[in-house]
């Protein structure tokens, strides 16, 4: 049951991410794969904290709560300035 509720979120995140390169995701898709990823992190952060009694598996969430919060970090500060300025790629920036 405890696996299953961390890896159904982020499962919903990969799978909304992943479309189709050919096809520009709309606004909505966007949407809906940033509250996959956020409830990815709050979902993973909550069952390290029901774990805590065991010490492997606590580090071991705690870990994969860390790293889903560097990825949303990294997509902030790096990726979204970028889709912003090419228009999600669509046009190259002036450079």
């Amino acid at each position: 049951m405890i696996l299953s509720a961390r890896l159904l979120p982020l499962a919903l995140a990969v799978a909304a991410a992943s479309c189709h390169p050919a096809r520009q995701p709309d606004l909505q898709t966007r949407q809906a794969a940033g509250v996959v990823a956020l409830g990815a992190l709050v979902v993973t952060g909550l069952v390290a904290f029901r774990v805590r009694a065991h010490s492997s598996a606590t580090y071991l969430t705690w870990a994969a709560t860390v790293c889903i919060a560097v990825s949303l970090v990294i997509f902030f500060m790096f990726t979204y300035p970028a889709n912003q300025q090419t228009n999600n790629w669509t046009t190259l920036p002036a450079n």
